[in-house]
């Protein structure tokens, strides 16, 4: 059977798919040769080749909306982008990418964007977690990386699904994994509308404990209260019809992502293109790690018989 390449695309939480395609192969008992990653697609290719993903799955499928806010919220003012990303570095340094590029399981390639220059920065050695921090810096999002002399954004600004990196590395054959696909509303809103709920969530977060009292207050006052003259007050604690700044911000890069990647992916075609049914998740859902996991493995599972006889034909 004829070795191959995976080129995983960039996607923020839809990314996390990329560890149930990965997960998919390993139960046939194939093992890509070669990896290229832009964004998430480079913080799980990272992992897989450090022999570490199933901690990562695990450590995923854990979080929920507060565990997420301690690595998203970072009391910092902003620079050139909300968040700093110390804590991600910290976690991904600590847990799960302690090795070098260059001693990882197979040859990898890591795909940022040099904000100075406009092209591609690719990492081929170095520190692993500083390059995947890179990748992964979303505009205005996260602080760009610096490396004298450049500055470094999202690799999906250039290339979304490397496909041309994995050939370059010496794959005739290269399987790429597209999450970014399909339309940009959230079939499931990430805000609850129920007025209660919301309260709830609001009183977890807030470290205060004077507003956690007066939290409580309302809330106690808001059960006694006859629902029917709530109108005005639920009107006020539902979501806004517009998206959030970071949504705004997202899903601006999600657009130019899908129009990139469809226009790279005909010049530089994969010879298998596997596309998760992740639309649904939003950019920043990290709590539906489950289904995105679940979304990669199935869509890989199903392209598997054609994978293997290209393979073996080869």
């Amino acid at each position: 059977m004829k070795p191959f390449g995976i080129a995983l695309g960039s996607g923020a939480a839809r990314g996390l798919a990329h560890i149930g395609v990965l997960e998919a192969l390993e139960e046939e008992g194939l093992r890509p040769a070669w990896i290229a990653g832009t964004s998430m697609g480079a913080l799980v290719g990272a992992v897989y080749g450090s022999g570490n993903l199933t901690s990562l799955k695990e450590e995923f499928l854990k979080l929920d909306r507060r565990n997420i806010l301690f690595y998203f919220l970072e009391l910092n003012m902003p620079r050139s982008g909300l968040i700093d990303g110390h804590r991600i570095v910290e976690t991904l340094e600590d847990q799960f990418l302690t090795r070098r590029i260059e001693d990882l399981d197979c040859p990898f390639r890591c795909i940022a964007t040099n904000l100075l220059t406009g092209k591609p920065y690719i990492f081929r050695e170095g520190n692993l977690a500083q390059a995947v921090r890179a990748s992964i810096s979303i505009p205005g999002i996260f602080n760009p990386v610096y490396i004298e002399p450049d500055v470094l954004i999202d690799g999906g600004l250039v290339n979304p699904v490397p496909v041309d990196e994995v050939r370059d590395m010496g794959a005739k054959f290269v399987v790429g994994v597209e999450v970014t696909f399909g339309r940009l509303e959230k079939a499931e809103k990430s805000i609850p509308t129920n007025y209660l709920d919301r309260l709830r969530e609001i009183q977890t977060d807030l470290r205060s404990e004077t507003r956690q009292r007066w939290i409580d207050r309302i809330k106690e006052a808001l059960t006694s209260v006859n629902p029917e003259q709530l109108g005005p007050i639920k009107k006020w604690l539902a979501p806004a019809p517009i998206p959030n700044m970071i949504d705004v911000l997202a899903n601006s890069f999600r657009i130019m992502e899908d129009t990139l990647g469809d226009f790279l992916l005909k010049i530089h075609p994969a010879d298998l293109l596997i596309r998760p049914d992740v639309s649904a998740i939003g950019t920043l859902e990290f709590d539906r790690a489950d289904e995105a996991i679940a979304a990669g493995y199935e869509a890989m599972h199903a392209a598997m018989p054609q994978l293997q006889a290209a393979l073996e034909n080869g």
